[in-house]
C-alpha cells in the first residue's frame, strides 16, 4: 500500500542518534498499512511540542510543562570509541556548533586534542571508523559501528534519562497513540538497547 495524503502524519523529533536508531527499527513499529505515517524531524535543538511543532519527542529529561505528558524509557550512557586504543586525538562538531552535552564535553575536556571536525554526528562516527580520532558516542549508537571499540570508561556526567514526550491532549489522537506505543516498545526493548546503553 502506498502512503496517501489522507494518511495521518505523526511528526517525531529526536537527536541524531535516536533518530538513526528509530529509522533502523522502523519495521518493528510501523508498516505500510498503518493508519499513520512517520515524519522524522531530526533535531539536536528542541522543537516545541507544546505549540505542536512536533507530535512526539524523545528528550533527555522529564517534561516540566503541565500540558506535556512523558514516559521514561530508560537511561542513556556515553563513552569514548575508536578503532583501536592506539588512536589519539578526537573528532568533534565545530566548537561554535557544540550544542549537545556530549559535544560540549569534548571541547571542555579535550579541545586541544581535536584532530578534525564535521557538522554531523554521523560524519564524526565515520571519521572515527577511518581512524582519524576518538569519538564520544551514546553506547547504543556505538553498536551501529561494529569496527569501533570502547576505549575509555563510561562518562558519568553525560548519563541521562530518556523521555518519550507528547502533548497531553495529542496523546489521545489514535495515530499519535499508535506511534507512541510502537516507539515506546522499541525504546524499552532491552534486546535492542541494553539497559544503560
Amino acid at each position: 500500500m502506498v502512503a496517501t495524503p489522507l494518511m495521518a502524519e505523526v511528526r517525531i523529533t529526536a537527536g541524531s542518534w535516536t533518530s538513526a536508531f528509530l529509522a533502523q527499527q522502523l519495521p518493528r513499529f510501523w508498516q505500510e498499512d498503518a493508519q499513520w505515517r512517520p515524519a522524522f524531524l531530526e533535531a539536536d535543538t528542541r522543537l516545541d511540542i507544546a505549540r505542536r511543532g512536533a507530535d512526539i519527542g524523545i528528550r533527555n529529561q522529564r517534561p516540566e510543562q503541565a500540558w506535556l505528558a512523558g514516559r521514561c524509557t530508560g537511561s542513556i550512557t556515553h563513552a569514548i570509541y575508536a578503532i583501536t586504543d592506539q588512536v589519539r586525538g578526537y573528532v568533534a562538531l565545530p566548537e561554535r556548533h557544540a550544542k549537545t552535552p556530549s559535544a560540549r564535553w569534548v571541547w571542555a575536556h579535550h579541545g586541544g586534542e581535536v584532530a578534525a571536525t564535521a557538522r554531523s554526528p554521523r560524519m564524526l562516527a565515520d571519521l572515527a571508523c577511518a581512524g582519524v580520532g576518538q569519538v564520544v558516542l551514546p553506547r547504543f549508537a556505538a553498536a551501529m559501528f561494529p569496527m569501533l571499540q570502547q576505549v575509555g570508561p563510561e562518562i558519568a556526567e553525560l548519563s541521562h534519562e530518556e523521555w518519550l514526550v507528547c502533548h497531553h491532549d495529542g496523546r489521545h489522537d489514535p495515530p499519535v497513540r499508535a506511534a507512541l506505543e510502537g516507539i515506546a516498545a522499541v525504546l524499552t526493548d532491552t534486546t535492542l538497547r541494553p539497559i544503560g546503553a
